[in-house]
């Protein structure tokens, strides 16, 4: 007995509006995009479908392919994918943006016969319903610190994409961090022709004003710095002050003068009014010809501090120390930023023949997760799902052909395993099993440690669960946050 097209068609089977064919293997891959003149985000399905059409004569072959070719080369058709007569994947016209879509493609492989080969491909694009109209918001932060150690800026850049229902610049405006106090603010906003996607400056500035006494009326100052062969030379400063009735601004001002700058010489001027509400000053830091700090001449120390996607923090600390001491002040350096992550790099120089200076570069990371850090740089891990489909069994007769049927489904086959790398010394500790197939664990939880480098430790994990036909894999988790 031979097995028909009909017959094979119950294994699995695909439809395309009215038309029907057997599915001999496909594949579906699934993209997330934003496409169209509103910039909507769609989800992108394309399946790949290998199938055979079968004729009684070569004459009924060719009916057969030209009906194909009408019937599947169509737009706004539904479609799904059958096993066994049940429904595995369906895509609605009316759930698609124009579509489904298939294309053919004839491969020609079978020349001398009545079968031919033929490869569909069928694309659903499937709007995405995006929280708050909110599609993408990528930025980087940036601090300054000025010579005082105070924040003077807080500069954050960013991009953000949206919907079209979605004003990118209203985002915008609606979700920048509160202004801190004591801090001017300006904000600049470009956005493109629809307003869907819009790139923005946002600067916190330390306010010229320092009017953080209540008996202060107006505190208005400005700084001026002047540099010479790369070395800063002078820092001058002049305010004005005026005081509410009874205080006295220049004894304001002897007590509020800015910080002293260490390595530079001060001289300043006060004057004031008849009444003493009124006053003004100037103050002028001149750099010394030897620092305050003993042993040291001459000195010069930068700080960043920047944050990966992952949460990883990179601190570094660069500059110079010139004098008798210069090497012990860069040793206290190290032990300060160590105290703040671990070194990953460090690089001294000395001068021999000119100045002597000692030059250093030191970088030390450290994590942003949790207070304190969780230590964890990086996180990762995967889900994978098997099994549980049907398998087809063959009976074999003497006197008859074999007999073709489904067997009974299969287990499913769920793996969770993943990856964490610390930077703190301590290795991760591995997760417990997913609460919602604990009890199907085969086994214990597979795991390794590997030390990476003196400070990066990796810590990998590995589970295998047996469970029941159906069963949903969990969705991967993402790092613990540390304990108290």
């Amino acid at each position: 007995m031979t097995v028909t097209q009909a017959q094979l068609q119950g294994v699995c089977k695909f439809t395309f509006g009215a038309a029907t064919h057997r599915v001999e293997k496909y594949t579906c891959a699934a993209t997330l995009e934003r496409t169209g003149v509103g910039h909507n985000a769609f989800r992108r399905f394309i399946y790949t479908i290998e199938t055979e059409i079968e004729g009684a004569t070569l004459a009924n072959l060719k009916s057969q392919l030209d009906a194909a070719k009408s019937g599947l080369i169509n737009s706004g058709s539904d479609f799904a994918i059958f096993r066994a007569g049940t429904k595995v994947h369906e895509h609605l016209a009316a759930d698609c943006h124009f579509g489904p879509v298939a294309t053919l493609s004839v491969n020609g492989n079978q020349q001398s016969s009545t079968f031919e080969t033929i490869t569909i491909t069928v694309e659903c694009l499937v709007p995405v319903s995006t929280a708050g109209g909110l599609i993408d918001h990528l930025f980087n932060l940036r601090t300054v610190v000025d010579d005082e150690g105070n924040v003077a800026s807080i500069v954050q850049t960013g991009t953000v994409t949206t919907t079209a229902a979605q004003s990118a610049t209203d985002w915008i405006n609606a979700n920048v961090p509160a202004q801190p106090a004591g801090y001017d603010r300006t904000l600049d906003i470009q956005a493109d022709d629809t307003d869907s996607s819009a790139t923005y400056t946002l600067t916190d500035a330390k306010t010229d004003r320092r009017n953080f006494d209540a008996n202060v009326r107006d505190h208005k100052f400005s700084r001026t710095r002047t540099w010479q062969d790369g070395l800063l030379q002078t820092i001058a400063y002049s305010g004005t002050v005026r005081m509410a009735e009874g205080q006295s601004a220049a004894a304001f001002i002897e007590a509020n003068l800015p910080a002293a700058t260490q390595g530079y010489a001060r001289s300043y001027s006060i004057a004031n009014s008849d009444d003493d509400r009124d006053g003004t000053y100037s103050v002028t830091d001149t750099r010394a010809t030897w620092s305050a700090i003993p042993g040291i001449d001459k000195a010069q120390l930068e700080a960043s501090r920047s944050v990966d996607t992952q949460g990883r923090v990179t601190l570094e600390r660069r500059g110079y120390f010139i004098g008798n001491n210069a090497q012990a002040q860069v040793d206290a350096v190290r032990s300060t930023l160590a105290a703040l992550g671990a070194i990953v790099f460090e690089e001294v120089r000395q001068d021999i023949y000119n100045d002597q200076r000692w030059s250093f570069r030191f970088t030390a990371l450290t994590t942003n997760h949790g207070d304190p850090p969780s230590g964890i740089v990086q996180w990762r891990e995967v889900v994978r799902r098997s099994g549980g489909g049907r398998p087809r069994l063959v009976s074999v007769y003497p006197d008859r052909y074999p007999f073709i049927y489904l067997g009974a489904p299969g287990p499913v086959v769920i793996t969770v395993s993943g990856q964490a790398v610390t930077v703190d010394g301590a290795y991760a500790d591995v997760p417990g099993a997913p609460s919602s197939i604990a009890i199907y664990q085969s086994g214990g939880t597979e795991f390794s440690v590997n030390r990476l480098s003196e400070i990066e430790r990796e810590t990998t994990w590995s589970m295998t669960f047996i469970c029941p036909p159906g069963t949903v894999a969990p969705e991967p988790r993402g790092r613990p946050e540390p304990g108290p």
